[in-house]
């Protein structure tokens, strides 16, 4: 309001002056005087002056946001020309000393300076233009300790969690991470990292630097100290970049944190454009399990396991979405191969695991940490991979025909009825049953569809199946007969048209390939 208002004026103030008759080059004084002479005759004499415009004032400069120049004799008024980034030209008019910040946002510009015309004297050509940037005097080159609960810079991704006791903020799911923006040249960060002992569990970050997406484009980061210090950028232009950072590996291979930021030039808010929400939950297919890996028979590691190279990601990718990864490998809606024995457990499962924030890095709910804020991330679409563990956990293949009739009945139900709680929490959001791809369809590929079909009657068609093309087919098996990434790949445009086709958000971009 403040910012129109002096606008408002200035526009006034050039009309009233316009319409006044002020010559651009000289201007006249006409001074009337009367002289009553003895013989009682009155005579009239006109004395006109003439002046040249005003000079140009000179030390135009911005400094601390504080606009200064030199003054010009006679002048009382001057006339600031502003113009910004995208060449869009205003005029104040200023004293010299004004605090700039209070009319304009913090940025860079080019500013002129001229003397406005008065009685007497017509208006000075514009300065010389001077570049300068106007800079919030609390702007911060270093982010640390509170600021790690602090959205103003910071714009975090996924599910994470800000510690109290050690100021730092935890990641945890698949891809969950963070993007800062800032003005200079470089950044650097402090993380902590866990098991980063375990050579097979040390964990990998992505960096992608000034808007990129494309995982393959990326840094891929191994964390193999507890307190790494890694320079994530460096030697870019002098100018605004964005930074953002992204957990490769998954929730039971452990945590890390960020515990501090920092750069040469100053700190900036990000810009927030992604508007297309995709919440995911599901299992290992959904952590980039051993997908880089070429044998069935290679062990599954952090190394050969990418979890920005999975159908989730890239599916987020395509529609540039924003998301939100909620999965870990060996859960399923009933039990898994987390569960003790393959049992049945109220607790460890993805259905009750959704309902808090994290899982751990021992493949444990983190019930200490409280409940997720549902609030946090409202989606336009939620995608779900579960059954795979429910049907492959120990003691299916060995159990007889009525107990896998039973836990076949347990499985609907249980996960009929954790979507008809999504959408008690989301209402209205289409939900998409996915399977398939651990090439499992046949064991349990009826279920799936009871699952929807069941779900439907009372959701009225919000919930879709989608049978994702199966690893080893097209492709080989990756680490313990999970797809590789090529698999992913295709399964993540079978998702991206599918989510397409339900939402009419189309496509934004074309998908990776290897």
């Amino acid at each position: 309001m403040k910012k129109a208002f002096l606008l408002i004026n200035a526009f006034l103030i050039v009309f009233l002056v316009a319409a006044c008759g002020i010559s651009a080059t000289t201007a006249t004084t006409t001074a009337q005087t009367t002289t009553t002479l003895p013989t009682s005759t009155e005579t009239t004499t006109t004395t006109t002056v003439t002046h040249p415009p005003y000079p140009t004032p000179t030390g135009l400069a911005v400094e601390d946001n504080i606009v200064t120049f030199d003054p010009v004799e006679h002048a009382d008024r001057y006339q600031l020309s502003v113009e910004d980034a995208e060449g869009t030209i205003r005029q104040y008019y200023v004293t010299s000393g004004f605090n700039l910040s209070l009319i304009l946002d913090y940025g860079t510009y080019t500013f002129r300076i001229r003397c406005t015309a008065t009685s007497g004297y017509a208006e000075s050509p514009y300065s010389d233009p001077v570049v300068a940037e106007l800079v919030d005097p609390d702007a911060t080159n270093l982010l640390e300790e509170d600021a790690m609960n602090d959205f103003r810079y910071v714009q975090w991704i996924g599910r994470t969690r800000y510690n109290e006791v050690e100021q730092v903020r935890t990641m945890f799911y698949t891809a969950s991470g963070f993007e800062v923006g800032f003005y200079g040249t470089s950044l650097t960060a402090v993380f902590k990292a866990y098991n980063t002992a375990v050579a097979a569990k040390r964990p990998y970050i992505v960096v992608l630097i000034d808007g990129e997406e494309n995982p393959l484009a990326g840094r891929h980061i191994q964390l193999t100290t507890a307190q790494p210090t890694i320079t994530l950028a460096t030697g870019l232009a002098e100018g605004y970049h964005t930074v953002k950072v992204l957990k490769r590996s998954e929730a039971l291979e452990g945590d890390i944190a960020l515990k501090s930021l920092s750069t040469d030039g100053r700190f900036t808010a990000p810009e927030e454009n992604q508007d297309f929400k995709i919440l995911f939950i599901g299992d290992s297919s959904m952590t980039g399990y051993g997908n880089l890996a070429t044998s069935v028979t290679t062990p599954k590691t952090t190394s050969n396991s990418d979890g920005l190279l999975d159908f989730a990601y890239l599916s987020a990718y395509i529609h540039d979405a924003a998301y939100s990864i909620v999965a870990s490998s060996g859960w399923g809606v009933s039990r898994g191969w987390n569960t003790p024995g393959g049992a049945v457990d109220e607790v460890e499962n993805m259905v009750n695991a959704f309902d808090y924030l994290a899982i751990d890095g021992t493949n444990k709910v983190r019930t200490d940490w409280g409940r997720y804020d549902t609030t946090d991330f409202v989606p336009n679409v939620i995608v779900i991979t579960l059954g795979t563990n429910d049907f492959n956990a120990p003691g299916y293949d060995t159990m007889n025909e009525t107990d896998k009739t039973a836990l076949r009945a347990r499985f609907v139900a249980d996960y009929v009825a954790f979507l008809l709680h999504l959408n008690n929490v989301y209402p209205d959001v289409h939900i998409i049953v996915a399977y398939g791809i651990m090439a499992d369809t046949w064991r349990m590929g009826a279920s799936q569809l009871a699952v929807i079909a069941q779900a439907n009657e009372t959701l009225g068609g919000l919930v879709h199946g989608l049978q994702m093309v199966a690893g080893g087919t097209t492709h080989p098996f990756g680490s313990d007969y999970h797809p590789q990434a090529a698999t992913h790949i295709e399964a993540a445009d079978q998702l991206a048209d599918l989510i397409e086709t339900i939402t009419g958000h189309q496509r934004v971009r074309t998908n990776v390939s290897l």
